[in-house]
């Protein structure tokens, strides 16, 4: 709303963008966020508002993916398109990597773990300076990942690369004790 009395349009989308995205991880309502954001992407689309509005569409599909709004919950389809090859065409770097952790995390909870081990190596190629704000969920599903996806052969690998990120993240706990602290708990 400053945004928007202000002027700065673009800065209050960005900013309804990370209200919505905060909104998936804190855990609320995915159906009334999804709605949020096809709205938000609507009103983007109308004034042709460019830096957010891939990144609000690979979550609303996250939003509705999860909610059972889709063939396959994998994939990330926005009418009808996938949205990857939008951004590979305008290499817009901030949304393939919201685009790679996204898909990441779906292929992780749908149990499709060669595709989200493919995801999270994209993940760590695609832009790692704006890896940043999600870098310890990253962290943790890559952990995840490797120890879901490990067959007999790999077990000792996986392991070691959990144990990596584990102590990656144990490293997070002095910034954000309650907020990091249940993760490395899970992980041990």
């Amino acid at each position: 709303e400053a945004g928007l009395s202000a002027g700065d349009v673009e800065s209050a989308f960005a900013n309804a963008s990370f209200s919505v995205v905060l909104g998936i991880q804190s855990g609320s309502n995915l159906q009334s966020l999804a709605n949020q954001m096809s709205l938000y992407s609507g009103k983007m689309k109308e004034l042709n508002i460019c830096y957010p509005f891939t990144s609000i569409q690979v979550y609303e599909c996250f939003a509705r993916n999860l909610v059972g709004g889709t063939d396959d919950p994998t994939e990330l389809i926005y009418g009808g398109n996938d949205l990857l090859s939008d951004m590979l065409e305008t290499q817009n770097k901030n949304a393939l990597s919201h685009y790679y952790f996204a898909r990441m995390i779906l292929a992780y909870i749908f149990g499709r773990y060669e595709l989200a081990t493919e995801m999270a190596d994209q993940c760590r190629k695609a832009a790692p300076m704006m890896r940043n704000q999600r870098l310890v969920n990253e962290i943790f599903y890559l952990a995840l990942i490797a120890l879901a996806s490990a067959d007999e052969e790999a077990k000792s690998e996986s392991r070691d690369s959990a144990a990596v990120a584990l102590k990656e993240l144990e490293g997070w706990l002095g910034t954000s004790q309650w907020n990091f602290l249940h993760k490395v708990k899970l992980l041990k």
